[in-house]
Formats: C-alpha cells, sequence, structure tokens
C-alpha cells in the first residue's frame, strides 16, 4: 500500500521546508512529497535546489537523501497518516498504485459494474415488457381470430339451415301447387261426370215417359176399338 505526502502541506515565505505533520521537525518538499510507504523511498532524485537553506534551524538540509550527501532529523512516521494527493497515481520510486487512487479506481470499477448490471436488468426488464406485450398481442390475435373463425363456422351453419329450410319449403309449396291441381283436375272431373250421369238419366227418364205415354195411348186407342 502507498500514500502521498500532500502539496498543501508546504511552507510560508518562500522556504522549501514545510513542517512535518505532528510537529516533531521539518522535511523536505520536494524529496518526501513521493514516499513509498511500502519501501519508504523519497521520490526525488536530483539535488535539492536550496542548499544551505534552512527554517528555524532544525533542519538544515545540504543535499537529497536520495543522493545520499544530506542529512536531516524528522519523524517520518507521521507521512503514513498524512492526507493524500491523488494527482499521481503511482509511487515514483517503485511504481506502485497508491492506496488512495487503488481505493478510487476499484470504487469506479465498482460503480461501472453496478451500472452495468443495472442497465442490463433494466434491459433484461424490457425485453421481458417487450416479450409480455408480444405474447399478449398474438394472444388477442390469435382469439380474435378463433372468434371469427367460429362466427363464419356459425354463418355458414346457419346460411346452411336456412337453405335447407327454404327448399324443403320449396318441395313443400311444390307438392301443394301439385295437390291443388290434381284436387281441381278431379273436381272438374266429378262435375264432369256429374252432368253427364243427370244428362243420361234424363234421358232415360224421357225415354221411359215416352215410352209410357206411347203405351197408355196404345191401350187407349185399342180400348177404343174394342168400344166401338
Amino acid at each position: 500500500m502507498h500514500a502521498l505526502v500532500p502539496g498543501y502541506l508546504k511552507g510560508s515565505g518562500g522556504s522549501h521546508m514545510v513542517p512535518a505533520p505532528g510537529g516533531s521537525g521539518y522535511i523536505c518538499e520536494l524529496c518526501a512529497v513521493w514516499m513509498c510507504e511500502s519501501c519508504g523511498t523519497q521520490g526525488c532524485d536530483v539535488h535539492h535546489p536550496q542548499v544551505g537553506k534552512w527554517r528555524k534551524t532544525l533542519v538544515h538540509v545540504d543535499k537529497c537523501t536520495r543522493v545520499g550527501e544530506g542529512r536531516w532529523r524528522f519523524d517520518a512516521r507521521p507521512l503514513v497518516t498524512a492526507s493524500a494527493d491523488t494527482s499521481r497515481p503511482h509511487c515514483p520510486t517503485c511504481l506502485g498504485t497508491f492506496k488512495q487512487v487503488q481505493a478510487q479506481q476499484q470504487a469506479d470499477e465498482a460503480a461501472a459494474q453496478q451500472a452495468a448490471q443495472r442497465g442490463a436488468a433494466q434491459a433484461a426488464h424490457q425485453w421481458a415488457l417487450h416479450t409480455q406485450h408480444a405474447a399478449a398481442q398474438h394472444a388477442a390475435a390469435q382469439q380474435s381470430a378463433q372468434a371469427a373463425q367460429l362466427w363464419a363456422q356459425q354463418a355458414a351453419a346457419q346460411q346452411a339451415q336456412q337453405a335447407a329450410a327454404q327448399q324443403q319449403q320449396r318441395k313443400a309449396d311444390k307438392k301443394e301447387r301439385k295437390r291443388e291441381l290434381r284436387d281441381a283436375a278431379v273436381g272438374v272431373a266429378v262435375e264432369t261426370a256429374a252432368e253427364k250421369v243427370a244428362e243420361t238419366v234424363a234421358e232415360v227418364v224421357m225415354e221411359k215417359v215416352m215410352e209410357t205415354a206411347i203405351d197408355a195411348g196404345v191401350e187407349a186407342v185399342a180400348s177404343a176399338c174394342t168400344i166401338m
């Protein structure tokens, strides 16, 4: 794990000496800005520009300790608890990722993963809703088609029944007309036969009457002749 010494610990008055956190001494800003918490190495590889300058006579910096020519006295333990500067992600000495940056990266990755999961869940939910809507529309279309087919079948059956009933009615009407014609013909024949019978009877009666009259006349003449 790594930590950075923040730049805002810089002292006032143009000094490159900054007070060490905790007040136990002074540290060189240019040498201690980058300090690896794991290896304890400062990330400074150049000479200090303010050679021979010091503040409050607590620390005199001759050279950068990275070079090994200078001496300074300060407690490095407060560096561990100092606030981190996330302007650089890696320690310039060991190239390790600082813990604050690593935590931020992990948080960003977790947030991105959560956002992706939420997006995937939302997309799945939208797709499920779309699928349900499509299924409902398909079911409604099937029901409509079935209802239309049933209505068509019922209409066809009703039309067939009506056609059969009309055909039966036409047959019955035809039979009725035939019967009426037959009855009319029989009536005419009976009437004609009755007239003929009446005429025949009249003729027979007239013949009988004439015969009777003739017979009576003959008898009368005969009787008259006998009397004479």
